[in-house]
C-alpha cells in the first residue's frame, strides 16, 4: 500500500511538472509572436496562471497534451475549439440560442483531430520533438486578449476564447456561414449568457 501511494504520487507530481513544462514552451513561443500593444501580454510572459480562466486554461492544457500524442506534435485552433467545447457545458447555451447542433460540431471537431495512426509519445515532454504552435492558434490566443480587455475581464475566459475562435476558426466559420450567422452573433450570445450568469449571482445574494 505504500508503495501503491508513493507510486500515485511520483505520477501526479510528473503530470504537474509535464502541465508547466508545456505551459511554459507555450508562452515562450506565444510572445515572440505578439505585439506589445495590449497591456495583458506582459502578465502573460510573467505569469500565464493567472491570465487564463482556470476553463481556459484547462482548455488549453488538454489540447498541449492531445497534440502530444501526434507523430508530429501539433497544436491548432481546433484542439483547442473541441476540448473547450467538451469541458464547458455552459457554451452549449451559446449554440443552443444560436439554434445550432453542438453534437455534430463536435463530431466534426473529432474527426478533425482524431490521432495519426503510430504509437503516441513515450518519452518525457523535454526530450520530444518541438511542438509546433499553428497560425490559427496563435490568432485566436491573441484576439482573445483583445476581447478580454474590450470586455474587461480580469482573465481570459473560455468565453473570450470562444469569440475568438469564431474568428479564426475554419471549422467553426463555416458553421456560421451555414446557419447564416457571423462572429459577432457569438460575441452577442455570449454577452447574452454573461450577463444571465450575473444576474442569477445577484439573486442568489438575496435568497
Amino acid at each position: 500500500r505504500e508503495s501503491a501511494f508513493f507510486l500515485g504520487l511520483s505520477f501526479i507530481s510528473f503530470s504537474l511538472a509535464s502541465a508547466f513544462g508545456l505551459f511554459y514552451l507555450f508562452f515562450e513561443t506565444y510572445s515572440k509572436h505578439i505585439t506589445p500593444r495590449v497591456s495583458l501580454k506582459e502578465s502573460l510572459r510573467s505569469n500565464a496562471a493567472e491570465c487564463l480562466s482556470f476553463e481556459s486554461a484547462k482548455a488549453v492544457e488538454r489540447a498541449l497534451m492531445f497534440a502530444r500524442r501526434q507523430k508530429t506534435p501539433q497544436v491548432n485552433s481546433t484542439h483547442l475549439l473541441y476540448f473547450l467545447l467538451e469541458d464547458n457545458p455552459d457554451l452549449g447555451f451559446v449554440f443552443a440560442r444560436l439554434n445550432i447542433d453542438l453534437k455534430a460540431v463536435q463530431k466534426i471537431l473529432l474527426m478533425s483531430i482524431k490521432p495519426s495512426r503510430g504509437l503516441p509519445f513515450s518519452s518525457p515532454f523535454w526530450q520530444q520533438e518541438e511542438i509546433i504552435w499553428t497560425d490559427d492558434f496563435l490568432s485566436v490566443i491573441e484576439s482573445s486578449i483583445l476581447l478580454t480587455e474590450k470586455h474587461k475581464h480580469q482573465q481570459v475566459k473560455h468565453t473570450d476564447l470562444l469569440s475568438a475562435l469564431a474568428l479564426h476558426n475554419e471549422t467553426l466559420r463555416n458553421v456560421l456561414i451555414q446557419a447564416d450567422l457571423r462572429q459577432e452573433d457569438i460575441e452577442h450570445t455570449v454577452w447574452w449568457l454573461e450577463n444571465l450568469e450575473r444576474r442569477l449571482a445577484i439573486k442568489r445574494r438575496f435568497w
